[in-house]
């Protein structure tokens, strides 16, 4: 198995964004971010692609939803 990290500086997205707008920039992030891996097929590598995007965009909801809830407990 070979594990991939791929590290964003900057994502820029409304504090508002929902899911679909978080999505799209992930997926361009790492689009962008990834490597390529001659020894892993391209089907292999389009299925770990779209993983990496879900779990990015899951986590990003999270904070987003957590910075929302945060900022209204003030």
């Amino acid at each position: 198995m070979t594990q991939l990290n791929v590290h964003f500086r900057h994502i820029e997205i409304s504090s508002d964004a929902g899911y679909a707008d978080v999505y799209r920039a992930m997926s361009t992030a790492v689009s962008t971010q990834w490597p390529v891996m001659e020894s892993i097929s391209t089907e292999q590598q389009l299925v770990a692609k779209e993983k990496a995007i879900a779990r990015a965009t899951d986590a990003l909801m999270h904070q987003l939803t957590s910075h929302k809830h945060s900022v209204k407990g003030r």
